[in-house]
């Protein structure tokens, strides 16, 4: 019982989230929402381009007033998105964090094998 326990809260460490959570679908939700609203926004932007030749007057303002939206809903679309990053990356430094203070060597073992690895690497690109 309890190194199934263990074994769970491994998982749950590694991945920053508990296994079958909603948290990463959400993630891709609000990522997949952002993109269309991107692709909706540049396509907006480009029917105002074909169409201001041919504008005038409150067609134009009309156009503008939508555009203007459009630019309203890329950018509370791209907060959201920003504010979603923000909460996903602090959550896994929190994870990262209790991890080393709960296997200090493990920590340091793998700070170690990384730095040589990055030194190996580094080596072989000067000469």
């Amino acid at each position: 019982m309890k190194a199934n326990a263990d074994s769970a809260e491994r998982t749950r460490n590694r991945h920053g989230t508990e296994p079958g959570s909603a948290h990463g679908d959400a993630a891709a939700a609000a990522l997949s929402g952002a993109s269309q609203e991107l692709h909706d926004f540049i396509a907006d932007l480009e029917e105002l381009i074909q169409a201001t030749t041919s504008l005038s007057g409150d067609d134009l303002a009309r156009a503008k007033t939508k555009l203007y939206d459009r630019i309203a809903a890329a950018r509370q679309a791209a907060g959201h998105l920003r504010r979603g990053v923000i909460g996903r990356t602090r959550h896994r430094i929190r994870v990262v964090n209790n991890y080393v203070q709960e296997q200090p060597w493990k920590s340091l073992g793998i700070g170690v094998v990384a730095g040589l690895v990055v030194g190996l690497i580094m080596s072989r690109r000067r000469n």
